[in-house]
C-alpha cells in the first residue's frame, strides 16, 4: 500500500480497524467455538462441527471497549509504518470509530477506504 501511495501523491486512505469475534476469544474475553473430531473408537474421522458457544449479550457488551481499543490500535499501528514509510500523515485520515463485526468470521484487519 506503501508504495501506490507513494505512486499516487495525491491519494488520501482512511483507515478503520475492526474486531472481531477472534479478537475476542484471543484475549479470553468471548467463548471460543467448539469443533469435534474423531470418533468413538479413537480413530480419526470427519465429523459434523459442534455449534460454537453463542456469547451471551452480557459478554459482548464487557467486551466491547477492550476490542474497540484493540481495533483503534490497530489502525493505529497501520497508520504509523505508513508514516514511517514516508507519507504524510495528512494523507492517512482514522475513521471517527474503529468497528466490530460481531457477525464476521473474517480474520482481523484495518480496512481502507479510498
Amino acid at each position: 500500500m506503501q508504495q501506490v501511495m507513494m505512486d499516487h501523491p495525491r491519494m488520501r486512505l482512511t483507515l478503520c480497524g475492526v474486531a472481531t469475534p477472534a479478537d475476542g476469544t484471543a484475549l479470553g474475553l468471548l467463548p471460543a467455538p467448539a469443533t469435534a473430531t474423531g470418533t468413538a473408537t479413537g480413530t480419526a474421522a470427519p465429523t459434523a462441527p459442534i455449534a460454537p458457544l453463542a456469547p451471551t449479550p452480557e459478554d459482548e457488551a464487557k467486551a466491547r471497549p477492550a476490542l474497540l481499543d484493540l481495533a483503534d490500535q490497530r489502525m493505529r499501528a497501520v497508520q504509523t509504518a505508513l508514516i514511517e514509510g514516508g507519507i504524510a500523515p495528512s494523507r492517512l485520515p482514522l475513521c471517527a470509530e474503529p468497528a466490530i463485526a460481531a457477525a464476521d468470521s473474517g480474520p482481523p484487519r484495518v480496512e481502507f477506504g479510498f
